[in-house]
């Protein structure tokens, strides 16, 4: 990465670091709306397991997905998120894309918050696949 696409990265992830982490909560508040609306049962069902608040997804929006992708996949993951040809909050729909990967684990063995908060912090690089584009562009044009 050259010290321009760095200091690109950081100017779009500002929100991700301010100090009363509105940034973060916005991104958060949004994920849940996201949530509620793509796929109401799951939704539902976090609800239920009192983590509609989605702290488990904290550090994977924090960094964009740094330690969930294999580095190539981050690369190509970063130069998609740097460009906005999509949304500018297509890494909410690269969230979303996660939980659908994850849905028939969380949805039925995981009924508390500490389990949801484990479960998505210790996820291995290996149990997320890289979401494809088309995959995350189709549900960015649909919400």
């Amino acid at each position: 990465m050259s010290s321009n696409q760095i200091h690109q990265a950081y100017t779009l992830q500002e929100r991700n670091y301010l100090r009363d982490q509105s940034g973060m909560r916005l991104q958060l508040t949004t994920l849940d709306q996201l949530v509620q609306l793509m796929d109401p049962k799951l939704y539902l069902h976090l609800q239920s397991a009192d983590s509609t608040n989605f702290f488990f997804f904290f550090r994977m929006l924090l960094v964009w997905y740094k330690r969930e992708f294999p580095w190539d996949d981050v690369l190509s993951l970063w130069e998609r998120l740097w460009t906005d040809i999509y949304s500018s909050n297509f890494h909410l729909f690269v969230a979303l894309s996660i939980l659908e990967k994850h849905r028939t684990p969380i949805m039925e063995h995981l009924k508390h918050f500490d389990e949801v908060l484990k479960y998505g912090m210790f996820l291995p690089l290996q149990l997320i696949p890289f979401p494809t584009a088309r995959n995350c562009s189709v549900r960015s044009r649909s919400g």
